[in-house]
């Protein structure tokens, strides 16, 4: 009864418990999780047993997420670097100019071929096929009388 009240006293405070008491939270999951697991491996038949290993497992882990937290320094579990300066963002779709703006002009002046109209295609340069000369092969060899 008093493991149903504590859950649902945590449960009822949201993730803030579980942010602001990492080690507590890590205690309390792990020992719920090594109780559970031992009354059903036990047909739930010994509950002093699972006591120890529900209560070895809330020790184990919440000591760990203690200590992690502890040397971690200012509350955090990893190592957290300072950026020096942020990136810069980069540039948007919306930094194009709108369309009723006028486009610059081209680096490079196109103009268009001397030789064909404007608004055509010139063709490709076509080249006639190559000719191959075929040459009368030598006989075949006679076999040798036998």
């Amino acid at each position: 009864m008093r493991a149903t009240a504590l859950a649902l006293i945590v449960s009822l405070s949201g993730c803030a418990f579980a942010v602001n008491h990492p080690a507590a939270t890590a205690g309390i999951v792990g020992g719920t999780i090594g109780f559970s697991t031992c009354e059903i491996g036990t047909d739930f038949g010994r509950h002093g047993a699972c006591g120890v290993v529900g209560g070895g497992a809330a020790l184990l882990l919440g000591g760990a997420v203690l200590l992690a937290t502890l040397l971690g320094g200012d509350g955090n579990t990893i190592l957290m670097e300072k950026d020096e300066e942020p990136l810069p963002e980069p540039p948007s779709i919306d930094d194009v100019p709108p369309a009723d703006e006028p486009m610059p002009p081209p680096a490079v002046p196109i103009e268009p071929s001397p030789t064909t109209p404007p608004g055509t295609i010139e063709p490709l340069p076509t080249t006639p096929p190559a000719t191959i000369e075929l040459t009368p092969a030598a006989p075949a060899p006679t076999p040798p009388p036998t």
